[in-house]
């Protein structure tokens, strides 16, 4: 541990937890030069790396002369242990996450302090966007539509839970949240230990009881995606943790501490990222994973939500999602883990003809990608494929039209669609997620069989 100057007068601490991170701490270290180095302390918490992270980070936090604490855990214990070590440890009024692949746009922590320390704020929320890993492309975040829907064309928001229930809602990741020390102490709230997806509960948890929230129109945090090592290259096992995760917010029922809308919100995040989870893990146990997340929810009073749906602009796909879980609708769900559309019977039409069959399938499937990818459900599942959906969106259009016209046409385009399909599906087999690789493969017997019917 390593402390320097006087630390009395700290009113930020920055908790990063690190695992063998040694190809990115340095940028995510120096991408927090512009803090301010009198009144923040840096913690960082290894967890046992076997790679150069540790010394990397001491060389630059001596190097630029800011107060830090390094901590190594004594076992690995994961990032929950790691950051509820980071919080007994912090000597900051505030304190806020950081990953240690992420870039800090660190600068806009100065005047959210600011205004945290005038307004009596526990919260703020910042701005995000992703970035892939390997191309370099920035995205927007999953949330981006909810958080334009609260905060429209303001450059900041003080508010409340109970005026703005669809901050609930809102991405869970720690990384762009400052948090007043006192509340997150006062009120126990921890991340639960030996699990993944330890954000939402956290993020659940403080919902119940923070009050004055801040929200700050400002991208802080460039979140990396598509690289080894994240959720989208998980061990099989870890997808069952938000079953757990799920189980812990459930038990909350908390709805008559906030407001129903908020308390929705929070249940329909972690029925998205059920969703998720069900769709990535091996293609063998997607059966008994949806069993036991239609178990973790079957108990919710049906208004919670029936409310979700009636606060939100939904869209077909997730509200019919949200419907077979009211109505536990097993054969559906496992339609939506192998990739499929969530259609419910009620709204299945007459076959349509064997010409627009095919071109029909397709559609139906990359509408339930887009949908996933669009509306926040995949999280940083495929973050980085909004071109080639829209590639493949205009191509069937294309398509559509020229079996309306019957029209020759060469199979460029056709061709074009089977690549990035493809792609996909090696991206998949690679991230290890069976079911996926099957959903694409059979989208690829279809490009294939309209190849054979232009010829």
């Amino acid at each position: 541990m390593n402390i320097l100057m006087n630390d009395i007068n700290i009113q930020l601490s920055i908790v990063i937890p690190t695992f063998n991170t040694e190809n990115y701490i340095h940028e995510t270290l120096q991408s927090l030069l512009n803090i301010n180095k009198e009144r923040t302390e840096i913690i960082v918490i290894d967890d046992c790396s076997s790679d150069k992270t540790v010394a990397i980070a001491k060389n630059w936090l001596d190097n630029n002369q800011i107060k830090n604490q390094i901590v190594i855990n004594e076992e690995n214990r994961g990032p929950s242990y790691s950051r509820n070590r980071g919080i007994e440890l912090a000597k900051g009024k505030y304190i806020t996450f950081f990953d240690s692949d992420d870039i800090c746009i660190s600068c806009c922590y100065d005047k959210a302090l600011q205004a945290m320390e005038k307004h009596n704020i526990e919260l703020c929320i910042f701005g995000a966007k992703s970035f892939d890993h390997r191309t370099q492309d920035v995205y927007e975040f999953p949330d981006n539509a909810i958080w334009k829907k609260i905060l429209k064309d303001d450059d900041y928001k003080i508010t409340t839970l109970s005026r703005e229930p669809l901050i609930s809602g809102l991405a869970p990741n720690m990384m762009n949240k400052i948090y007043k020390a006192d509340t997150i102490r006062n009120n126990n709230i921890i991340f639960p230990q030996g699990l993944i997806f330890e954000d939402l509960y956290f993020y659940a948890k403080s919902m119940l009881s923070i009050k004055n929230i801040l929200l700050i129109n400002e991208d802080i945090l460039l979140y990396r995606v598509n690289r080894g090592g994240q959720l989208t290259s998980l061990n099989n096992a870890r997808y069952n943790d938000i079953i757990d995760i799920s189980s812990k917010i459930v038990e909350l029922d908390e709805i008559e501490v906030i407001s129903e809308k908020a308390w929705s919100n929070l249940i329909g995040s972690a029925i998205r990222l059920n969703v998720w989870c069900s769709e990535n893990c091996h293609y063998n146990e997607k059966s008994s994973f949806v069993d036991k997340s239609i178990e973790t929810f079957k108990n919710l009073p049906s208004r919670v939500l029936n409310t979700y749906k009636m606060s939100n602009t939904l869209t077909p796909w997730e509200e019919n999602i949200i419907t077979c879980y009211q109505d536990k609708n097993k054969q559906v769900l496992e339609v939506v883990a192998e990739g499929g559309y969530p259609e419910l019977a009620s709204e299945k039409s007459a076959e349509p003809k064997q010409d627009t069959k095919i071109l029909l399938e397709i559609r139906d499937m990359l509408n339930s990608l887009i949908s996933q990818q669009r509306d926040g459900w995949a999280n940083d599942r495929f973050n980085v494929l909004n071109e080639k959906i829209d590639t493949i969106k205009s191509s069937i259009t294309h398509y559509e039209d020229l079996f309306k016209t019957n029209n020759n046409t060469n199979n460029y385009t056709l061709e074009k669609i089977e690549e990035i399909l493809l792609s996909l599906h090696h991206e998949s087999q690679e991230k290890g997620t069976e079911g996926n690789s099957l959903f694409y493969e059979k989208i690829i017997r279809s490009v294939n069989d309209i190849k054979n019917k232009l010829k």
